[in-house]
């Protein structure tokens, strides 16, 4: 067999090698919902165990949050980084004039460069939560300086009203929460 048969032999279509990589990404976001799955699972008992959870009637509802934190300033889970996710965010100054003082603001919200691994996070969640009867969502939580904490869809983005153009801490979770 000479070497040019053996080029022949192994080589692949790009489309196909393209399409291997994608159906990789898509597994990698799926086990990682599997994997994150199990962790909100613990977090819902250790919730309820420690009585923190309401009554609606006859229901109980308990929630949790799921995520990795910058700093010290939310005491929520921590887990591996989702990958991919980028926040993005744009600056406004509304000048002052002669009675008021100029006012800030920041648009946030994020992007995300790895499609497939998020599709396949997504599908395995939705998965579990039939499974399971836990609806889990993806969210961004703001902190801001007085420790005020503002939830929104990462992807569509919110405006955030403050002193300064930076944003103080801002970052991705899952909130799980469950009705029994």
């Amino acid at each position: 067999m000479s070497f040019k048969d053996e080029l022949n032999a192994s080589t692949r279509n790009p489309s196909e090698v393209r399409e291997e990589k994608m159906n990789e990404e898509f597994t990698k976001g799926y086990h990682a919902a599997q994997g994150l799955h199990y962790c909100i699972k613990q977090e819902l008992l250790k919730n309820v165990n420690n009585g923190n959870y309401r009554q609606t009637g006859s229901n109980k509802y308990v929630e949790c949050y799921i995520g990795k934190s910058s700093g010290n300033s939310l005491d929520l889970h921590l887990i591996e980084d989702f990958g991919g996710f980028h926040l993005e965010y744009s600056q406004n100054r509304t000048p002052g004039g002669w009675f008021r003082n100029p006012t800030y603001s920041v648009s946030a919200r994020y992007t995300c460069s790895n499609r497939k691994y998020y599709e396949g996070f997504l599908y395995g969640m939705k998965e579990l939560e039939n499974e399971d009867g836990i609806h889990a969502k993806l969210i961004a939580i703001y902190e801001s300086m007085d420790r005020h904490r503002y939830e929104f869809d990462p992807f569509i983005g919110t405006t955030i009203d403050q002193m300064f153009f930076y944003i103080q801490k801002c970052n991705l979770y899952v909130k799980a929460s469950v009705t029994y």
